[in-house]
């Protein structure tokens, strides 16, 4: 059977995101500061559907997206990221 990205990414979608009282939240499986450029806050999501053979991501997450991380609102990732960078700068 030929892989179809976009069939992948609708399917892994429905496990990744989801609608709550404060509007669709993602799963992200890590928010961390990091050196690299200076400086950098990330927020890293779960859910891709293209699998590259090459990808950093562990198996763990790109595998079994509905085991990986948890729900954040957008508000959340937004909160903790700029709570990291004022730790960064």
């Amino acid at each position: 059977m030929p892989y179809d990205p976009v069939k992948t990414h609708l399917a892994v979608e429905k496990l990744v995101t989801r609608i709550g009282p404060e509007g669709q939240g993602r799963k992200y499986y890590r928010i961390r500061a990091a050196k690299w450029y200076g400086g950098i806050v990330t927020a890293d999501c779960v859910g891709c559907g293209l699998m590259c053979k090459f990808c950093w991501v562990s198996d763990d997450v790109m595998f079994h997206p509905a085991d990986a991380g948890r729900f954040y609102t957008p508000k959340e990732v937004a909160n903790s990221l700029v709570a990291l960078a004022r730790n960064v700068i």
